[in-house]
């Protein structure tokens, strides 16, 4: 038998879940500036106080969407096959987070385009992000270790090559490379460029 307490605990659970769910279809219908504490009070109509015991602020909700978009990222970038060449591997990963930005955008915008301009990742939320990002940290690893590429510090590098992508990607969003074409071609080039600089480090 379930006792009160394990029974009580899963109850807040799904609730949680089901509060996170109600602000995930208004961040992807609307953006991050819609997600308010009241709007979802008012979509689950239970009151503000529910949500605020659950999460503790808006900052909660907005790190527990956070949190999911991390989720997502890493879920995109681990479906990229590995190969032991690194410019079909890295091409791909680079690939991957576009199509990640692409298809969850308004998760991308909140994570990294300060759609909440007052809003600050605690550090669960940050260090979910480097647990995204540190699967290219090891394949740069790996590829430092078996010569294959030259590279003094992996994380440093991927760092650098994660900063380069996401600004194409803001700039494309923000409607400064014209049209989708254009931001693809800046996109792919800045890709191979990074990865023939590397290779010839």
């Amino acid at each position: 038998m379930q006792t009160y307490s394990a029974q009580r605990d899963q109850n807040q659970e799904q609730l949680r879940r089901t509060v996170v769910a109600a602000a995930e279809r208004v961040l992807l219908e609307h953006s991050a500036e819609a997600v308010t504490v009241r709007r979802i009070a008012q979509q689950l109509d239970c009151s503000t106080t529910v949500i605020y015991n659950l999460f503790g602020s808006k900052d909660g909700l907005a790190n527990a969407l956070y949190q999911e978009g991390c989720r997502l990222l890493q879920a995109s970038l681990s479906a990229v096959v590995p190969h032991e060449d690194p410019h079909q591997y890295l091409r791909e990963l680079g690939w991957a987070f576009w199509g990640f930005a692409h298809q969850h955008r308004q998760y991308f915008l909140l994570m990294f385009g300060g759609a909440l301009p007052q809003f600050k990742p605690d550090p669960a939320s940050i260090q979910d992000v480097a647990t995204a990002i540190g699967l290219l940290v090891a394949v740069l690893e790996g590829y430092r270790m078996a010569g294959t590429l030259k590279i003094d510090d992996s994380a440093a590098t991927a760092t650098m090559l994660w900063a380069a992508l996401h600004g194409v990607i803001h700039l494309s969003f923000a409607g400064h490379l014209h049209d989708a074409q254009t931001a693809r071609a800046i996109y792919a080039r800045t890709i191979d460029t990074l990865i023939d600089a590397l290779a010839r480090s």
